[in-house]
């Protein structure tokens, strides 16, 4: 490698560092006007609780102090995020600085932290370090080039880079002389929020720290409850310089919150199927059309039990539950006794496995292939069966479905715990959506269609132009409006793609009527592919599994 010579700084470099140097001298205290950023690396948030045992929360937290200028702080900036499904709690809230104020500098000192930023940006941790370590080799520069104002521009120097270096010792630490404070806030159930110190435990030294504390058994809830906690962490700035303190949360969203399940492995050991936990203040509404806040947690296989808390919400499904003419002389499922739900989750974040309990196909095989991330799920009561209840006829459809080859929805049984209290035996069914198109190896962009009437979503032939409603022949205008048949459920936002599935839906009713009224099979070959299909409706007796 060519060594790299430097060659005597221009007249005016030197005399720009003359300057610098004068303004750190007569306002070396300025410079520890640094930013403070504080950040939550991770948490260790277990979520489950033993009765008779604290448990025990660790953080680890950085805390840096950053040099004013703005180009060298926008790094550092934490957007702040909120969820309007998610539950109103008392846990406190983070204010991330995202546009700092700018630092009581002078404009000399203020243009010489421009030029250095740009000629080296500084790290996130040990700010302090690096300047000493800059300021020392722009010092020795001016020695050898023979530079009046060295020694002054060392001196300011040492000054701003001791400003800048953590503090140590203390429960908490800091950085720029202020305290850092690290703590963690917790709530039983729907109850008041405590808080603790978290102390360090790693000496106090360094800007980076572990942080403990430990949530006291005596305030856990009853068995199968939940307590739900959150971590902030902040740091009050200080010395002399009066620079601005940090804060942090830890989940991010204010209205989020870890939490963990009161013998969590005891509630589960009561039955040998997967158990739900389900937690809402709102009881009543669940029940109901509107979506409610709540909180889920659920072990799926052999994980540990995962505890989603925030942005999910829970109402009820079934018939009728939009259109009420849908169910023109007949009772519907949304006004069972024992309510069909539907948990619908931030994203596709809630985690299951179909391997066992059907719909166990897609690209892979066996267990392996029919695990999925989504963002709904359907849990179903099997309230009204034909005969006695028996809560097999989804799953063993399901089964029946996955071994024939069919793409259909997947069910599996779980008891579901309502605040701590065993709700029921529901029959978890996945939701026919884009994950589970992708599941089974379909375009998730392609066509997608809800039947949702009890009477008309069969591919009926479409009724006559001069009838009141396309899809339902024998409706009169009398009786208001034309019900709901076929939803749409696929891509939205693309423009166009609703109205030429509505299109595709049309031309496959018209090619089955056509086989239907004189076995004219031209239409359905143009409008399905007849391979695709039969390959997956086969059966595959010569290899059963």
């Amino acid at each position: 490698m060519t060594p790299r010579h430097r060659t005597p700084a221009p007249p005016l470099l030197r005399l720009r560092c003359l300057l610098a140097a004068a303004a750190l001298t007569a306002a070396a205290t300025t410079v520890a006007a640094a930013e403070v950023v504080v950040v939550i690396q991770d948490v260790d948030h277990p979520s489950e609780a033993t009765s008779g045992r604290d448990l025990r929360v660790t953080a680890r937290v950085r805390s840096t102090q950053v040099p004013p200028p703005s180009a060298t702080r926008s790094q550092y900036a934490q957007p702040s995020t909120s969820s309007p499904t998610s539950p109103a709690t008392s846990f406190p809230t983070s204010s991330p600085t995202s546009s700092p104020t700018s630092s009581p500098i002078s404009s000399t000192s203020d243009y010489f932290f421009a030029a250095l930023a740009a000629d080296r940006a500084p790290p996130q941790d040990g700010a302090g370090d690096w300047l000493e370590q800059y300021f020392a080799g722009t010092g020795r520069r001016l020695q050898q080039q023979g530079g009046a104002g060295a020694a002054a521009f060392t001196a300011a120097a040492a000054a701003a880079a001791a400003a800048a270096a953590p503090a140590t010792g203390g429960g908490g630490g800091g950085v720029g002389g202020g305290s850092l404070v690290v703590r963690l806030h917790y709530r039983a159930m729907f109850g008041e929020t405590k808080s603790l110190t978290m102390v360090r435990q790693d000496g106090g030294r360094g800007d980076t720290g572990l942080y403990a504390a430990s949530i006291p058994s005596a305030d856990f809830p009853a068995f199968g409850q939940m307590v739900r906690y959150v971590v902030t962490a902040s740091s009050g700035g200080g010395g002399g310089g009066g620079g601005g303190g940090g804060e942090a949360r830890k989940p991010k969203r204010d209205t989020d919150a870890y939490g963990a399940v009161v013998d969590a492995a005891a509630a589960a050991a009561e039955s040998t199927l997967p158990t739900l936990h389900l937690f809402t203040q709102n009881t009543g509404g669940m029940l109901m059309d509107d979506p409610v806040a709540c909180d889920v947690a659920f072990a799926n296989g052999g994980d540990r039990l995962k505890f989603y808390g925030g942005g999910v919400t829970v109402r009820r499904r079934g018939s009728g539950r939009r259109d009420p003419a849908n169910m023109w002389g007949k009772s519907g499922t949304k006004d069972w006794p024992k309510r069909k739900l539907k948990l619908d989750f931030r994203g596709r974040d809630f985690k299951v496995s179909w391997g066992g309990g059907g719909g166990g196909g897609g690209t892979g095989t066996g267990t392996e292939a029919a695990v999925s991330k989504v963002e709904e799920m359907n849990l179903h009561s099997s309230y009204d069966e034909p005969g006695p209840e028996s809560y097999l006829r989804e799953v063993l459809a399901a089964a029946a479905f996955e071994r024939a080859g069919v793409a259909a929805p997947a069910a599996r049984h779980v008891v579901l715990r309502l605040n701590g209290d065993f709700y029921g035996l529901y029959v978890m069914v996945e939701n026919v959506d884009e994950s589970f198109l992708e599941r089974h190896g379909l375009d998730p962009r392609g066509p997608l269609f809800k039947a949702v009437h009890w009477k008309y979503s069969n591919l009926r032939p479409a009724a006559a132009p001069w009838m009141p409603c396309p899809h339902a022949p024998d409706w009169e205008s009398s009786w208001g409006p034309c019900p709901e048949v076929y939803r749409y459920s696929g891509d939205k936002d693309a423009e166009g793609v609703e109205g030429a599935a509505l299109g595709a839906l049309g031309g496959l009713i018209g090619a089955l009527d056509a086989v239907n009224r004189g076995g004219d099979f031209t239409q359905l070959w143009r409008n399905v592919n007849v391979d695709a299909v039969a390959g997956r409706c086969r059966l595959t007796l010569s290899n059963p599994r």
